[in-house]
């Protein structure tokens, strides 16, 4: 019996874990690995104890709404009640997706669920399957963005900068993984008088002459606002000074990656 009540706990690990993992991918919020882990483990506790217990109130409706909610609760922390009905109401219809995924491929190619590796990669195609979906998703909402979501006011060192999203890029530095932005040169006398510049690095940025290195440097704490209110503070990234032209750089001074819109900015929520 032990072992049996072993392979439930292994199963719905795994499936936990891939459910998480695209929740993950849909809200985009970044996720220790081990805190995915424990979470998906706690789930799959739960799930294996009222498999043994299975006529007890611990296996009632209520109170696998209410285990869910506080694992939904531990991995993000959310400050707003709306955001956090819309994680457990996604949750949900992620995981719907995710066993109608399981079943459709197990009748389609008549897979036989008795045996414990076979289960195991059906589930591992299954994520895959629901991760394409997922993006696919994605490319729908980033269709849809709107130009003025893309403005925000960058605060660094003592100056207010007018930033603009650029969607087409994605430039990070090489040596550290930190997203860049860059901002038109006139500023940098400037942000240089507040002594953040002391940590360089060089970014290989491809141009039309070919691939180049520029002077980057490394810099933390930088708050960015939107209609008057602060949206995000990004620890530590990159910041390049540019001698480009910016096109409609009488509405902005400074290019964020898409990257930093979706990952730091929260830029396409939920």
């Amino acid at each position: 019996m032990k072992i049996y009540l072993d392979y439930i706990f292994l199963e719905n690990l795994v499936v936990n874990l891939i459910v998480i993992e695209e929740l993950t991918v849909f809200v985009k919020d970044r996720l220790k690995l081990i805190k995915k882990i424990l979470i998906s483990a706690m789930i799959s506790l739960y799930t294996t104890v009222i498999y043994i217990y299975s006529d007890s109130w611990i296996s009632s409706n209520i109170v696998k709404i209410l285990v869910i909610s506080i694992a939904i609760y531990l991995l993000y922390k959310p400050r707003k009640i709306n955001y956090y009905i819309k994680l457990i109401i996604v949750y949900y219809l992620i995981s719907f997706l995710y066993v109608g995924t399981v079943i459709s491929i197990a009748l389609l190619f008549k897979i036989s669920l008795e045996n414990m590796i076979f289960k195991l990669l059906l589930y591992l195609i299954s994520g895959i399957i629901l991760n394409i979906f997922t993006k696919y998703i994605w490319k729908i909402f980033k269709s849809n963005i709107k130009s003025n979501d893309l403005i925000y006011i960058m605060y660094i060192g003592n100056q207010k900068i007018k930033s603009f999203v650029d969607t087409g890029s994605n430039v990070k530095d090489n040596i550290t993984g930190l997203d860049v932005i860059f901002i038109n040169c006139k500023y940098y006398e400037e942000i240089k008088k507040s002594n953040i510049l002391n940590k360089e690095t060089y970014i290989d940025i491809q141009t039309v002459a070919g691939k180049q290195k520029v002077k980057g440097y490394i810099v933390e704490n930088i708050d960015f606002f939107q209609n008057n209110k602060r949206v995000a503070k990004i620890k530590k990234i990159v910041i390049s000074f540019t001698l480009q032209e910016m096109e409609n750089a009488e509405k902005y001074s400074a290019l964020i990656g898409y990257n930093t819109y979706i990952e730091n900015l929260k830029g396409v929520t939920i």
